[in-house]
């Protein structure tokens, strides 16, 4: 399984996700403030949440990459797939993006979630979601009622 969801998350989406993670795998090494890996066994789930400078939030991720069918690769599956299936349960894909360097660009982004908590600071005008720190692809929230 080769597998990746890319996400904002808001320090309580992040708690959240770690602590869902967590009680399934066998140990967490985290060697640094922008990544998370949860061992299972000889397999990892890793987790990149956003990151925070000022009121820029960058999108993160959560993968998995698992090449055999062994007991830990099953067990890895098994608790990104509830993972995703909280993803697609609490966060929303109604997002916007555009490309601050082309006039016009706005589009619309399926592949993107929002985790529910961060949506109330974006809401109120508490953060901006750009690709990177200091890229010029940004995310907003779509103002329809769809998706």
């Amino acid at each position: 399984m080769k597998k990746e969801i890319r996400l904002f998350l808001g320090e309580d989406d992040e708690s959240v996700l770690v602590e869902m993670l967590s009680e399934e795998c066998d140990r967490i090494d985290r060697q640094s403030n922008i990544e998370w890996k949860f061992i299972f066994g000889t397999q990892h789930i890793q987790l990149l949440p956003s990151q925070r400078s000022g009121k820029i939030v960058t999108v993160g991720r959560i993968a998995i990459w698992t090449q055999d069918s062994s007991d830990d690769s099953r067990r890895a599956e098994s608790s990104f797939k509830k993972a995703k299936k909280h993803i697609e349960l609490e966060y929303c894909r109604n997002l916007l993006v555009r490309n601050l360097k082309i006039a016009d660009s706005r589009g619309t982004s399926k592949n993107v979630w929002l985790g529910k908590n961060l949506k109330n600071d974006l809401t109120i005008g508490g953060v901006e979601l750009r690709q990177s720190k200091n890229g010029s692809i940004v995310f907003e929230l779509a103002t329809s009622n769809a998706g």
